[in-house]
């Protein structure tokens, strides 16, 4: 036991909160959680949606900080408007919330939103404190050592939900909104979009508990719109119209959607 304990120091992230998990480590329970969230909430049954959401997120994706992960977009088969993220560059989006996009840069501006949170490591760095618990030798020792394999698929739920539903801090969602707005810039779109969509969804007087998980872990402050207006002014002129591909991967995510809300 005593041999084990130094590798143990260096192999767990959380032990004097000074290592952090490996790109490799992440992605492993960002998979877990992956086949969980998938087991639990009901991805809309058409391949050529989740086809082109991966589009629209791999646009995106190749221009963040960690274009290196191996992103994976999901559309999920709920009304409610929400998107969420969790560590190793799995990001899920609701119909829910695409059908309550204008633009094909709204939407492009929520998945910046969550990849950019995924960038800044923000569901590993919550997980870590998380995880500071008498559990977290006994849990991760299992995770990184192989004792018990199952362990990890057996929490991955209990994990990924306190990671989706989990509020982001004030300071994460307003460094998420800067890498966000440089994402959208450097991909093509117009970054002003993501400052339309928050007001739109907090606007939605019509069925206000559609939006309210995504207001639930993305708080929306007059700080934050101000922080976001404050770096629109000064950008340099937008683009004046979205790529090509990306605007055809939205139409298709919208015609495929409708074609759905039809058949119901």
């Amino acid at each position: 036991m005593r041999r084990l304990v130094p590798r143990l120091a260096v192999a767990l992230p959380l032990l004097g909160g000074c290592v952090a998990l490996s790109p490799q480590e992440e992605h492993r329970l960002g998979a877990e959680i992956d086949v969980q969230v998938r087991a639990q909430a009901p991805l809309v049954p058409d391949t050529a949606a989740q086809r082109a959401l991966q589009t629209l997120g791999a646009r995106l994706a190749r221009v963040s900080d960690r274009p290196e992960l191996p992103y994976r977009f999901a559309l999920l088969d709920l009304p409610q408007a929400n998107a969420f993220a969790v560590p190793g560059g799995f990001v899920y989006v609701t119909r829910g919330l695409i059908q309550r996009t204008a633009t094909v840069d709204e939407l492009a501006a929520a998945l910046a939103h969550e990849i950019a949170h995924v960038a800044a490591r923000h569901g590993v760095e919550r997980l870590e404190r998380e995880l500071r618990t008498g559990l977290v030798v006994q849990g991760l020792y299992r995770l990184f050592f192989g004792g018990e394999p199952d362990w990890l698929a057996h929490r991955a739920l209990e994990i990924g939900a306190a990671l989706w539903t989990a509020r982001h801090s004030r300071q994460d969602e307003q460094e998420a909104d800067r890498l966000a707005l440089a994402y959208l810039a450097r991909a093509g779109f117009d970054p002003r979009a993501l400052a339309r969509l928050l007001r739109r969804l907090a606007a939605d007087g019509d069925e206000p508990a559609a939006v309210e998980a995504w207001f639930a872990t993305h708080p929306l402050t007059r700080d934050r719109l101000a922080a976001i207006d404050a770096a629109l002014a000064q950008r340099s002129p937008q683009p004046t119209a979205p790529p090509p591909d990306a605007a055809a991967a939205y139409a298709t995510l919208r015609r495929r959607l409708a074609a759905q809300a039809a058949a119901r």
